[in-house]
C-alpha cells in the first residue's frame, strides 16, 4: 500500500499540468505523428499489404464471392474497396489512413485501460504505449492486425465498464467491438469468453446465489466450446480461418499432429536413447520459444514488466483479473498455434504486448517512485525507443517500386514474368503475383511453361551474379538501384520478344 500511495503522489504531480482527457489526446496525436514518420521512412508496402490491395480490386470487379475465392478472410480489403468506391481515393492511401488511425485508437484504448486499473500510472502508460517495440515496430505497415488490436482493446474497455457499473449496454458494446475485431482477425472471438471466465473466478464464499452464478458461467463456457467443436467436426462452420481456429479447441487433434511431428524428429535423432524423449524436448523447447517471443517484444521494458508483475503478486490484487484472463487466453492461443505450425511471427505476439502494457506502466511508476532521480532518464529512454521504432536509417526498397513501374510500362500483361518479389506485379498494376517456384527452378524451366522475363533481386551482389545469368542466355533490359546499391535487374530469355 505504501508503494502504491507513493506512485499515486508521483502520478498526481503529472496531472497537475495535464488532465486525463488531454493526455489521451496527446497519445492519439503522437501516435499519428510516429506512424507518419514510419510511412515516410519506408514508403514501400509489405507483401501482405499488396495482397490486401489486390483483394480490394477483386472485390470491386467480382464482389464478395470473388474476394472469398482468392482469400478466406477478406473483410478489411472489402472495406477498402467499398470506401474507395465512395471516395474515389486509392486503396493504398485509404489503407494507410485506416491503419494509422486504428493504431492511434489502439494506443488510446490501451492507455484508457491503465486509467481504469491504475490511474496513477497513466502518465507512464502514455510514454510506454508509444515506446514498446511489440506493436510500434509495425507502424507505417498496412496490416489487418491494426483493426484487431483497436477493436479488441475497445471491447476490453467496455468489459471493464461492465465490471465496474454492471450496465447491460456495456456488455452489448463489448460484444459488437469484438465482432468487428474478428472481422480483421478471427482470433478475436476468444475475448467473448473473458467475462464468463472472470465471473466464475470472482466468486467468493459459499452462498447459493454465488454458487449458481458460477455454475451458470461454467455451463455457458462449456456449452459454447462443446457446441463449437460439434459444429466444426460436422462441417457446419465456414471453412478456412473459422474452421482452423476451431480446430485449435480440439486439443486431441493438436496433440495428435504434434506427436506425429515428434516421431518424425525422433527418427532423425542420432542417438537412439534420446528418441523416446523427443516429444518432451520439443514441447519444452516450444514453451521456451513462446515465452521468449512474448517477453522479447518489450525490449528493455521487460524490466518494468517484471517489477509490475512481482508487485502484483505481492499485493495479491484481483483488479487486473480482466487483463490477466485476456492475456493468458491469448498466450494459450499462441502456444497452440506454435504447436500446430512450429513457428510464431512477432506480429502475432504484438497483441500480448498491449495486454501486458498496463503492468509495464505500473512497473515504471513504481521505479520512478523508488528512484525519483531516474525519472528524467526513464523519459529520455522511452522517447528514444519511440523514435527508434519508426526512424529507419536503412535504404527503402524504392528500386522494387521502380522495377515494377518499368515492367508495367514496357511488358505486356500477358507475358510470362518471373519475379523474386510478388510486389513487383503489384507496382506494375497487374495485381498481386502468385509465384510458387524458387529462382533456380524458374531459370531451369524449359519447354512449355518457360518464363520469358525475370525480375530478380540481386541485392548488393549484381556484379557477381549477372555474369552467371548472362551465361544462361538471359539478356538484361533494365537495372534499378536504391541508395545503398541494392539492385533489381530485369532480364529476358534469349528467344523472348524484345519489349
Amino acid at each position: 500500500m505504501k508503494g502504491f500511495m507513493g506512485s499515486h503522489v508521483v502520478g498526481r504531480s503529472f496531472f497537475s499540468a495535464v488532465s486525463e482527457g488531454k493526455l489521451l489526446w496527446c497519445v492519439f496525436l503522437a501516435s499519428l505523428v510516429l506512424s507518419l514518420i514510419a510511412s515516410f521512412c519506408n514508403p514501400i508496402i509489405g507483401r501482405d499489404a499488396a495482397l490486401y490491395m489486390d483483394l480490394a480490386g477483386i472485390y470491386q470487379q467480382q464482389g464478395v464471392t470473388g474476394a472469398l475465392q482468392r482469400f478466406d478472410w477478406p473483410w478489411f480489403s472489402i472495406l477498402l474497396g467499398m470506401t474507395s468506391q465512395v471516395t474515389g481515393l486509392s486503396f493504398e492511401l485509404l489503407a494507410r489512413v485506416f491503419c494509422e488511425l486504428l493504431t492511434a485508437v489502439a494506443c488510446v484504448a490501451c492507455v484508457d485501460l491503465v486509467r481504469r486499473f491504475r490511474p496513477a500510472s497513466l502518465p507512464w502508460a502514455c510514454f510506454a504505449v508509444l515506446a514498446v517495440p511489440a506493436f510500434n515496430d509495425y507502424r507505417g505497415d498496412i496490416l489487418r492486425e491494426n483493426g484487431f488490436w483497436a477493436f479488441s482493446l475497445i471491447g476490453l474497455c467496455y468489459m471493464q465498464s461492465w465490471v465496474q457499473q454492471r450496465r447491460p449496454a456495456s456488455l452489448l458494446l463489448a460484444f459488437l467491438a469484438v465482432v468487428v475485431a474478428a472481422a480483421f482477425r478471427f482470433e478475436a472471438v476468444y475475448l467473448l469468453l473473458v467475462v464468463p471466465v472472470m465471473e466464475v473466478l470472482r466468486v467468493r464464499g459459499n452462498s447459493m446465489h454465488r454458487g449458481m452464478r458460477a455454475a451458470i458461467g461454467i455451463a455457458l463456457i462449456g456449452a459454447v466450446v462443446a457446441g463449437t467443436l460439434w459444429a466444426g467436426r460436422h462441417g457446419l462452420l465456414p471453412q478456412g480461418r473459422v474452421a482452423e481456429l476451431v480446430d485449435y479447441l480440439d486439443l486431441s487433434s493438436v496433440l495428435r499432429n504434434f506427436y506425429t511431428f515428434a516421431d518424425g524428429v525422433a527418427q532423425a535423432m542420432p542417438f537412439e536413447y534420446a528418441r523416446d524423449s523427443a516429444p518432451q524436448i520439443i514441447l519444452f523447447g516450444l514453451l521456451c520459444y513462446v515465452a521468449s517471443k512474448v517477453l522479447g517484444v518489450f525490449g528493455v521494458l521487460m524490466l518494468p514488466l517484471f517489477v509490475g508483475a512481482v508487485e502484483q503478486w505481492r499485493a495479491r490484487e484481483n483488479r487486473w483479473l480482466l487483463l490477466d484472463i485476456a492475456a493468458v487466453g491469448y498466450i494459450a492461443l499462441l502456444l497452440v498455434f506454435a504447436l500446430s505450425h512450429l513457428f510464431l511471427s512477432s506480429r502475432y505476439v504484438a497483441f500480448a504486448g498491449f495486454l501486458l502494457l498496463p503492468r509495464v506502466a505500473w512497473g515504471l511508476s513504481l521505479m520512478a517512485q523508488r528512484w525519483p532521480r531516474t525519472r528524467g532518464a526513464m523519459v529520455v529512454i522511452l522517447v528514444a525507443m519511440a523514435l527508434a521504432n519508426v526512424v529507419s536509417l536503412s535504404a527503402p526498397k524504392t528500386h522494387l517500386r521502380e522495377a515494377g513501374h518499368w515492367v508495367g510500362a514496357h511488358l505486356p500483361k500477358s507475358a510470362s514474368v518471373y519475379q523474386d518479389d510478388n510486389r513487383v506485379s503489384y507496382y506494375a498494376g497487374w495485381g498481386y503475383g502468385r509465384e510458387s517456384l524458387d529462382r533456380d527452378h524458374a531459370l531451369a524451366l524449359t519447354g512449355k511453361g518457360t518464363y520469358e522475363y525475370f525480375v530478380l533481386d540481386l541485392k548488393r551482389k549484381a556484379d557477381q551474379q549477372l555474369p552467371a545469368l548472362l551465361k544462361q542466355g538471359l539478356v538484361p533490359l533494365a537495372q534499378f538501384h536504391n541508395r545503398k546499391g541494392e539492385t533489381y535487374v530485369i532480364l529476358r530469355r534469349g528467344g523472348a520478344q524484345q519489349p
